[in-house]
């Protein structure tokens, strides 16, 4: 009897010991960081949260913790303050995990094939040259046709020049499907931060033809209906608000498609447009996906298709010129939600549209209704 209890106790023990491994699993962004970090013997067990260091083949390399999971494996090439600005992240981020695969290169790839498959050049220097930079280099970039120009320099010298494409799978390491995958999870962990709205500069404000209400002008996308424009009503406290009302939808739906400031409650019902003729449906707070938006580096972009007694529909358009891609947005908006200040926008969403390909999705998806125009034009 006592020999079946200390058994069931170390059945119970290991049981238990597998659990909380599981539970303390490390999960890796994409299956590129968790293949490169076995092939280059990392040990990812017991990392904290930020970056890891470790010494790989004689040189640092880091391991970067975000939200509990590996968001990035690379050589410990720039500097925090390099680093820190947020428009670099994803050139600094995909370079340092880039050179680390070329020295660690999937079994059934060659260099030469990889440079060639991903369009990769080194433009002045080798792979020779990348063992000798360090974080207090110089670094600084351009674009130009689609295309990014790396450069490294030391005491004015040109140290190390690199060409590659502006595409988001190659930037981020993942293929279209996993990119896909993972947006619910990138957008559901986007950190909210409280914030007040803030009074617009009175001298950009166009005035419309109706007293009291007028336009700050943004830019425009693919086409001049396709704006960032926003729209304020001034008060009899001589303040300026968002408009935020069903008298004024078109205008009422602009402002909440494109500012986190407007006023209401409003939820997000994602019909999500997979590869392969799939889709995913999920909910997400509205000021979580704009909020996402601008932490990504995304400019949004707002077009009426239509307005009804019902609903206003419209195109929404997240442009990443950085990283060359747009996720591209079908949203329809009931009158009562706008009237309420509070409900459900449904969205039918297409991410990581190519930027060369997100004017087709315009031509495939036009609404033919007659469109009713907005006060402000």
């Amino acid at each position: 009897m006592m020999n079946m209890i200390h058994h069931f106790r170390a059945v119970v023990l290991v049981f238990l010991l597998f659990c909380a491994e599981l539970a303390t699993a490390v999960t890796f962004r994409s299956q590129e960081l968790k293949a490169l970090a076995g092939r280059a013997g990392i040990t990812t067990a017991g990392l904290a949260e930020g970056y890891n260091y470790t010494q790989v083949g004689g040189r640092r390399v880091y391991v970067r913790v975000s939200g509990g999971r590996i968001d990035n494996i690379g050589y410990d090439l720039f500097s925090d303050m390099i680093r820190g600005d947020g428009s670099q992240r994803v050139l600094t981020d995909f370079l340092e995990r880039y050179f680390l695969l070329l020295n660690y290169p999937p079994a059934d790839h060659s260099v030469k094939h990889i440079l060639r498959d991903d369009r990769f050049k080194f433009v002045y220097g080798s792979m020779a040259t990348v063992a000798t930079l360090h974080p207090g280099d110089g670094f600084g970039y351009s674009s130009d046709d689609k295309t990014y120009v790396a450069t490294w320099t030391r005491n004015g010298q040109e140290l190390l020049t690199v060409t590659f494409p502006m595409e988001y799978q190659l930037l981020m390491g993942v293929s279209k499907s996993e990119a896909e995958d993972g947006f619910e999870y990138e957008l559901k962990h986007q950190q909210l931060t409280s914030r007040e709205q803030k009074d617009p500069d009175v001298a950009a404000l166009t005035p419309s033809a109706q007293p009291f209400y007028y336009t700050h002008e943004g830019g425009w996308y693919l086409k001049k209906n396709i704006n960032a424009s926003t729209y304020y009503c001034r008060k009899s406290d001589q303040r300026y608000q968002l408009v935020s009302d069903v008298s004024h939808p078109a205008e009422t739906a602009a402002n909440m498609m494109l500012s986190g400031d407007v006023s209401g409650d409003y939820q997000m019902d994602v019909t999500q447009i997979l590869y392969g003729f799939k889709n995913k449906q999920f909910s997400v707070p509205l000021r979580q996906w704009i909020a996402h938006c601008e932490a990504t580096g995304c400019t949004l972009y707002f077009g009426i298709e239509s307005v009804d007694y019902n609903e206003v529909q419209a195109s929404v358009f997240a442009v990443n010129e950085q990283e060359y891609y747009n996720h591209v947005l079908f949203v329809i908006i009931p009158l009562s939600v706008i009237d309420s200040r509070q409900g459900t926008v449904k969205a039918r969403m297409h991410t990581y549209v190519p930027m060369h390909n997100a004017l087709m999705l315009t031509r495939n998806h036009k609404n033919e209704r007659v469109r009713n125009k907005k006060i402000y034009e």
